[in-house]
């Protein structure tokens, strides 16, 4: 147990050790603000029991300014000791960091991103195997069940950003699937213009569901452009906080468009978010359908044809 030591004790007698009248003119001078403030922080000293009877024995060699030093080593040896473990916490939070960079690089295909997500901006009608996109689920699941330790906050929001525009993303491109591709375990928008589910009872509007297929399949490509833009943003913040090296050899994540006509040309993109746009730019889906107008890629703007609802939405306006 500690006991609270004063370094210029409160009581003034020659009995007492370090006695403001037993201080030389220059000590006097020198710890003006201990003999001030007798009680004062700066005049407090933590000693065991047994030191601090030797340290407040008058016969003993301990003056003023030993006294003080001893304190004062005594903070920088605590503030070493904070140090070095604030340095360990850092080091540890990296290697958990780094470990989850590692492992979502993995899931989901970063390195081979272009060809992997290549489906869903491709020819017109985005799709992309059961298999594929069951694990997309699981990769998911997996990042939002993640333990973080919580010192890069940005990095993190980041990777929230990412898995909701991912989960958006599944969620649109499953809410009306093709019923041929489906028996074949391929997910992807239905042709509402060919398919009898969504035919009046007169046949089919083609224009109406012209329509219709065409704000599905544009609203899924821009959302894979954003999740690409989520994926570069994750980088980037990687860069700024862990590794200043992270992918430089392998660049930015891209993914090619196409193709089209009329010489089935295609198109690379590398989508990036503003400077400005924070670590959580993704608002949802509803805000996102004004949001995609702003952004550096994005082939349509606006909400769905009147009487739709995307996932999530009540038909009650709720």
């Amino acid at each position: 147990m500690g006991i609270e030591c004063h370094i210029i004790p409160q009581k003034d007698h020659p009995s007492v050790a370090r006695a403001p009248s037993s201080l030389s003119e220059e000590e006097r001078e020198r710890f003006a603000d201990l003999i001030a403030d007798p009680d004062g922080f700066h005049n407090l000293v933590m000693m065991c029991l047994k030191h601090s009877r030797i340290v407040d024995d008058p016969n003993q060699p301990y003056s003023v300014p030993v006294v003080v030093e001893m304190k004062q080593g005594h903070e920088r040896e605590m503030e070493e000791r904070n140090r070095s473990s604030e340095e360990a916490s850092r080091d540890a939070a990296a290697l958990v960091y780094s470990e989850v960079v590692e492992e979502w690089e993995k899931k989901f295909n970063i390195a081979d991103w272009r060809s992997h997500m290549q489906s869903l901006v491709g020819d017109g009608h985005p799709r992309i195997d059961e298999e594929d996109f069951d694990a997309l689920t699981t990769s998911r699941d997996w990042l939002f069940s993640r333990v973080w330790p919580g010192t890069l906050l940005e990095l993190e929001g980041a990777f929230e950003n990412f898995r909701r525009i991912c989960a958006d993303l599944q969620a649109v491109l499953s809410q009306h699937r093709h019923k041929v591709l489906a028996d074949r375990g391929v997910i992807a928008v239905a042709k509402f213009y060919n398919d009898r589910r969504y035919w009046d009872a007169e046949g089919p509007d083609q224009a109406r569901l012209g329509k219709l297929f065409d704000f599905y399949v544009f609203l899924v490509e821009d959302l894979t452009y954003e999740l690409t833009r989520a994926a570069n943003l994750i980088c980037d913040l990687v860069r700024e906080n862990l590794d200043a090296r992270y992918r430089v050899d392998e660049g930015v994540v891209t993914i090619e468009s196409g193709p089209y006509m009329p010489d089935f040309h295609t198109i690379v993109h590398r989508p990036h978010y503003a400077d400005d746009s924070g670590a959580t730019p993704y608002r949802g889906l509803q805000k996102f359908l004004t949001d995609r107008a702003k952004r550096d890629e994005h082939r349509d703007e606006g909400g769905p044809p009147e009487g739709v609802l995307l996932p999530g939405e009540s038909p009650f306006g709720d």
